[in-house]
């Protein structure tokens, strides 16, 4: 009970706050979590394959996805967003030498990267292919030789999908077109990538410099079978927290910038019971909340849970 008694100056709302975060908890696992992470792009429902479903036609879905990739990620450029439809269709074969190097940097990345918020999120159209940062590493979510197999695993199990590259790549800068969402640059890159279409066939790219100080992206492609299995009920655990505030206007308007869900808001307690979205980083999000004006403790509910239990 200690934890708790730093940051409760009384045993009643103590009690008030046990029971808010077993509701919260109640209420999380009834309703899910379908929001998107912050600067994660939400994409198409598909099909199996990979293909979009029924519900519009592929013209349609593209200028959906290409939509959701902008609002995620504002700083594309035209390379980044060839990157992630790529990636979706072609997944990590392009990458793969050999096991050992895979782990080995790996490693390195994890000894220097600023791993940002993001646990994962999906590619391109489809979402044949997630995305998992190296933040759900940090995290103790995945294990670094997890994520590497899980890597390797993926590029050997690639499933070709029918049509050209070429021709869904031009569909795909048409969406752009048709939305006005033409990136910064985009005639020399547009005319640079057709260049290297031409020259080497369907090859994999970079992100953009901008794209890279923007987000600083660190992951790992993994299919979304695997991902699916093994990686995301792990993602979905213990996204709940309380946050103690003064400032609930403050507070909320974080959580919003977030994507955070308020599921309960207990005035007369002073708390806010939230969810986090899946895709965001849970000790991310804590840490963001301790920063805001207003905000004297943040706290998942798990831990009341074991403080309780004592």
């Amino acid at each position: 009970m200690k934890r708790i008694s730093r940051l409760l100056k009384n045993a009643s709302k103590l009690l008030a706050l046990c029971m808010l975060a077993n509701i919260a908890q109640s209420c999380a696992t009834r309703q899910g979590d379908t929001s998107g992470a912050t600067q994660g792009a939400t994409v198409t429902a598909t099909t199996a394959d990979g293909r979009s479903d029924d519900r519009g036609d592929r013209a349609e879905a593209l200028r959906a996805a290409v939509r959701a990739h902008h609002a995620a990620h504002p700083a594309m450029r035209l390379q980044d967003y060839y990157k992630t439809f790529f990636q979706d269709r072609f997944g990590p074969s392009h990458l793969i030498e050999d096991t050992l190097s895979v782990i080995g940097w790996l490693d390195r990345e994890l000894a220097t990267a600023d791993t940002g918020a993001l646990l994962f999120e999906p590619t391109g159209l489809g979402g044949r292919y997630v995305r998992v940062f190296c933040r759900a590493v940090d995290d103790g979510l995945v294990g670094a030789r997890e994520l590497a197999m899980a890597f390797v695993s993926s590029a050997n199990s690639v499933t070709p999908l029918e049509g050209r590259w070429r021709d869904e790549w031009s569909a795909i800068e048409e969406a752009l077109r048709d939305e006005g969402l033409l990136p910064e640059g985009y005639a020399d890159d547009s005319a640079s990538l057709a260049r290297m279409l031409a020259e080497h066939g369907d090859h994999a790219v970079s992100h953009s410099q901008a794209y890279r100080d923007a987000y600083a992206p660190h992951y790992r492609i993994v299919s979304r079978a695997i991902f699916d299995s093994l990686f995301l009920p792990r993602f979905q655990a213990d996204k709940t927290l309380i946050v103690f505030t003064t400032d609930t206007t403050a507070a909320k308007q974080a959580l919003r910038a977030m994507k955070a869900t308020v599921l309960y808001d207990y005035r007369t307690l002073g708390g806010l019971a939230v969810r986090v979205p899946d895709s965001l980083s849970t000790r991310w999000a804590a840490d963001r909340l301790e920063r805001v004006p207003g905000t004297t403790g943040v706290m998942a509910d798990r831990t009341l849970e074991l403080d309780r239990a004592e």
